[in-house]
């Protein structure tokens, strides 16, 4: 869910490996056209990101490897692997765990987006969240320290919070809200946040696009990208990701 609760909640462990991208690390403009429109706009797209993974062009024979860090905070089961185009963390063992994605930037990211899957049921306590921040995942086995977060937003199959997580306060929630789910047609979902100066613009899977303005996000830049997939025990391994891309 927020990765506060990586911090807060009691580990059985962390496993940190890496993904390799493949030909996934080449830029966006290889694996989607721009995204589709719908009655409020163009969706979510990886298209012409300077970073993108489609994990249905990674092959599961060669994966991980040594360009994307992976770290796995709490107890999984039958996972993370590749199946079915996505990559799935597996169902949580202890009371909750959360699989991350990292990579880090030459330059500040301005633009992080995720493609994410449902199973056929999605229960509420199972999300996805994109971050972006000054440092790594404190993955508590080589380092506890948190960095600063200057957007975290979290996101389920209804709804999405963002927020800020500065290194020595709690996690801030700065807007929030929900989006059309009438015209969706598949258990697939887009999001994507781009940075305009002092300014977010939050694309949701519908098209809506959110003009997000606080004080608490002016000045920051961050270099490290991070997708996160959180769940609580007894989920039904309800989420994974197909894609992920930043810049």
């Amino acid at each position: 869910m927020w990765i506060r609760f990586a911090i807060a909640i009691v580990l059985v462990g962390a496993v940190i490996i890496a993904v390799r991208p493949d030909d996934a690390g080449q830029p966006g403009a290889a694996y989607a056209s721009e995204g589709p429109g719908s009655r409020f706009g163009k969706l979510p797209s990886p298209a012409q990101a300077g970073f993108a993974v489609r994990f249905g062009d990674v092959d599961p024979n060669v994966w991980p490897g040594d360009y994307v860090r992976m770290i796995t905070l709490g107890e999984m089961t039958g996972g993370p692997a590749i199946r079915d185009g996505a990559l799935w963390p597996g169902e949580a063992l202890s009371p909750s765990a959360a699989t991350y994605l990292e990579r880090r930037f030459d330059e500040p990211v301005f633009r992080i987006g995720i493609e994410v899957v449902l199973s056929k049921q999605w229960p509420d306590d199972s999300t996805a969240a994109l971050i972006i921040s000054d440092g790594t995942v404190p993955d508590l086995v080589t380092t506890t320290d948190r960095p600063n977060v200057g957007m975290h937003l979290v996101v389920s199959n209804k709804g999405w919070i963002l927020g800020v997580y500065p290194t020595n306060r709690p996690l801030e929630d700065v807007q929030s809200g929900v989006f059309d789910t009438s015209t969706l047609t598949e258990a697939v979902l887009r999001f994507e946040v781009r940075r305009y100066g002092e300014r977010f613009e939050l694309v949701l899977p519908d098209g809506t696009v959110i003009d997000v303005r606080d004080e608490r996000i002016n000045g920051f830049k961050g270099d490290w990208a991070a997708w996160e997939l959180f769940e609580r025990s007894g989920g039904d391994n309800g989420i994974g990701v197909r894609a992920i891309w930043a810049q």
